[in-house]
């Protein structure tokens, strides 16, 4: 099992996921005031576009952090550990 162990990267990443909370709590808030559709899927748009750069931030890191460690120690190969993590970003 693979953990973030970088923990400028565990920071950044947890400071973009709180300011996309915030984002995703301000969007239900328009819902809610029933805001103009264009504002509300500018947001939304935005808000997945911050999404993605968490998940590209962290899965150059996993990757980086999988082919430096897998196969030296015993583990899955590298390209079976890579492989499987494009396949979980892919099928989403």
């Amino acid at each position: 099992m693979m953990n973030l162990k970088d923990e400028n990267v565990k920071r950044d990443l947890c400071i973009r996921l709180s300011r996309l909370e915030g984002q995703i709590h301000g969007i239900s808030a328009m819902l809610a005031s029933e805001r103009d559709c264009e504002e509300v899927l500018q947001q939304l748009s935005a808000a997945k576009s911050a999404t993605n750069r968490v998940t590209e931030i962290y899965l150059q890191h996993m990757l980086n952090t999988c082919l430096s460690t897998t196969d030296d120690q015993g583990g899955e190969s590298k390209s079976v550990v890579m492989n499987r993590l494009v396949h979980m970003i892919l099928t989403q």
